[in-house]
């Protein structure tokens, strides 16, 4: 939790945008405004409950001016104007709304985010939305650093820290309030230990974002091409995203499992649909648990004469793998890891044995096969189940902190 307690402890974007008039803690008016679109007027519940909704009110705006429906599935990363854009024309209804926010929240520069924070859209021109898209707008001076928040809330970090921080997400529905995402970290370049990096990070991601819409203008209406744009676009920034919060290479696997594995397996979308965690690992999967794994626990023990070299026994059948850590003089920073899957009957009966004495009883009568591990004296034998979340990069990190403390104790004693 390190990492989480860390960004945490970062400003976040509300301190900077608020509603139309908000003040920070200084008393100074917010550098950014946010707000929600327009309401049309619904004379059904109008006449339903007059009290809550008030009286009508008169739009502002011309039939010509641009509209983005928040159903169109296009629109995502860089919203596109011109024939073949994400907009069209308003046209002449809606006449009358239930509530009309500020004309400020649509003026451009401006960051688009859809009800449930799940698409984001940079905008440099300025557009009409309706109550399912939110934004937040800047001055045209602060068209970068819109860019840069762009490029954060597509990457996989924002997705980490709404996953552990959002009221619904892994308990209920995959939805994020407007609210939650206003408390992602967002430093300014100003408030980082390198402000003149971060500027530049910041100048970076925005040019890329810039070239991504010159090149999905060109695609027209090719809608692969546009998303291979995008796609291609979003793993260029999340490496300047993750250098801007200066993460680690650990830290930057805890974000990467949480998204592609952790999340998708708290809220899957069908009951049928598969989950990431229970599914069987791969033998790439195998490997790098182990070799991240070695990798660690060595680099902790470089002022050692010892290092860890892997292997791993697979037992198929039985849906189990022993990981055994040899022990060696030579110097092994970037261990390989072989796999083996000639299991002889009598070890077959013995990993059984060693699974069955490992199982604890949990909640409503099922049983789970706990953590084993085996110490000699130059090796440890891990057996653990082969499904994929007991072979994450997250596990391995978290195997490999045990394993060292393990160690650390036992050199205090002896």
């Amino acid at each position: 939790m390190n990492l989480l307690d860390r960004l945490r402890r970062m400003p976040r974007l509300s301190d900077i945008a608020g509603e139309p008039g908000a003040t920070d803690a200084q008393g100074r008016k917010k550098r950014w405004v946010k707000g929600q679109g327009f309401k049309p007027f619904d004379a059904a519940k109008y006449k339903e409950n007059p009290g809550r909704y008030g009286e009508p009110k008169s739009r502002w705006w011309g039939d010509d001016v641009l509209f983005l429906d928040a159903k169109r599935k296009t629109w995502g990363l860089i919203l596109l104007d011109g024939e073949n854009g994400d907009c069209v024309k308003i046209g002449a209804e809606p006449k009358r709304l239930h509530r009309l926010p500020d004309k400020a929240i649509f003026v451009a520069p401006m960051v688009l985010v859809n009800q449930g924070c799940s698409r984001f859209a940079y905008c440099d021109f300025d557009v009409l939305f309706q109550h399912a898209i939110q934004s937040i707008a800047g001055p045209k001076t602060d068209e970068d650093l819109l860019l840069f928040l762009t490029a954060l809330l597509n990457t996989p970090l924002t997705a980490y820290y709404t996953f552990h921080t959002a009221a619904n997400l892994g308990v209920e529905r995959d939805k994020v309030h407007f609210q939650e995402l206003l408390q992602l970290p967002f430093p300014l370049p100003e408030q980082t230990k390198s402000p003149r990096e971060s500027s530049e990070i910041v100048r970076e991601a925005a040019a890329r974002l810039r070239r991504a819409r010159d090149e999905m203008l060109a695609a027209g209406l090719n809608d692969v091409n546009r998303n291979d744009t995008r796609q291609e676009a979003i793993r260029e920034v999340t490496e300047l995203v993750y250098r801007y919060y200066d993460l680690t290479r650990w830290e930057r696997a805890l974000v990467e499992d949480t998204v592609k594995i952790f999340r998708p397996s708290s809220t899957p979308a069908t009951y049928t649909k598969a989950i990431p965690t229970v599914n069987e690992a791969g033998a790439d999967d195998r490997e790098t648990y182990a070799e991240l794994l070695c990798q660690t626990v060595n680099r902790w023990a470089q002022r050692s004469r010892y290092f860890l070299t892997p292997s791993i026994l697979v037992a198929k059948r039985e849906g189990l793998g022993l990981l055994t850590l040899t022990k060696t003089t030579q110097r092994v920073l970037l261990p390989t890891c072989p796999e083996r899957y000639d299991v002889s009957p009598e070890l077959r009966k013995l990993l059984l044995r060693i699974a069955k004495a490992s199982a604890k009883e949990g909640a409503g009568g099922l049983t789970y096969l706990r953590g084993y591990a085996h110490f000699e004296e130059d090796r440890v034998h891990i057996l653990k189940p082969l499904t994929r979340r007991h072979w994450t990069r997250t596990a391995a990190l978290n195997d490999a902190d045990e394993l060292v403390t393990y160690i650390a104790s036992m050199e205090a004693v002896g």
